[in-house]
C-alpha cells in the first residue's frame, strides 16, 4: 500500500543538498551545460537514492576535479575554456574554493579512502573526459 524508502543521510548527502544551487552554479562556470547537467544528475542521485552507489562516487569524485581544476590544463577539455573565460578577481572563485574543501570534507567523512585520487578503483583517475560531460 505505502512504500516508504529510506535515504541516507550522511555528511556528503547533506552537503550536497544544503549546497545544490552553488554547486550547480560552480559546474556550470566551471565546465559549461554539460557538467551542469552531471551535476543535476549527481544531487537528483543523492536524493532519490538510498545508499551511496559505485556511480554516485565516481560522479563525486568528478565533481571534485572539476571544483579543483584538475583538468583545466587540457585544452582539449571544456573546462580549459570555461578556467580561461573566469576572471580570478571573480567572486565566484572564493566560493568556488570553499566548496571544493567543503566536498572533499564531506568525502572523507563518506568513507573515501585518503587516496582516492591516485589509486581509484576502476580506473577513476581516467574518468572526466570532456565527451563524459556530454
Amino acid at each position: 500500500m505505502f512504500h516508504q524508502t529510506r535515504f541516507f543521510t550522511s555528511e556528503l548527502a547533506v552537503f550536497m543538498q544544503t549546497h545544490a544551487e552553488a554547486l550547480q552554479n560552480a559546474a556550470f562556470l566551471l565546465g559549461g551545460r554539460g557538467a551542469l547537467r552531471r551535476t543535476q544528475g549527481l544531487l537528483d542521485a543523492f536524493g532519490s537514492q538510498p545508499a551511496l552507489t559505485r556511480r554516485m562516487q565516481r560522479e563525486t569524485v568528478a565533481l571534485h576535479d572539476l571544483l579543483t581544476l584538475q583538468n583545466v590544463h587540457d585544452g582539449d577539455r571544456d573546462e580549459a575554456y570555461c578556467f580561461a573565460m573566469l576572471s580570478p578577481e571573480s567572486p565566484h572563485v572564493e566560493e568556488i574554493c570553499l566548496l571544493a574543501d567543503g566536498l572533499e570534507d564531506a568525502m572523507t567523512s563518506a568513507g573515501f579512502a585518503s587516496n582516492w585520487r591516485t589509486e581509484a578503483p576502476d580506473g577513476l583517475s581516467e574518468y572526466g573526459r570532456s565527451e563524459d560531460w556530454q
